[in-house]
């Protein structure tokens, strides 16, 4: 296990990660946002982290102005 500084246990750090397609073949991003999540289950607690969870967001776009917003997927992890 990590020490932790008491410091940390009185509030909460949230660290959040975004992954954005940019190209018109979708999928690599929610594919391995969904390994960081299999890795924070399996190894997390030992790193101090009491949370993962995971939000999707976008459309297919391809043809607007709005195709950098498509894709994208969130990861929050939250550490003690």
């Amino acid at each position: 296990k990590v020490p932790r500084s008491p410091l940390l246990r009185e509030a909460d750090t949230e660290i959040q990660v975004v992954l954005v397609e940019t190209g018109p073949e979708t999928g690599g991003a929610g594919q391995l946002a969904r390994a960081l999540l299999a890795d924070v289950a399996k190894h997390g607690e030992a790193l101090g982290v009491l949370e993962a969870t995971m939000r999707e967001s976008g459309a297919h776009v391809w043809d607007s102005s709005a195709a950098g917003l498509a894709g994208g997927v969130a990861a929050a992890l939250l550490l003690a």
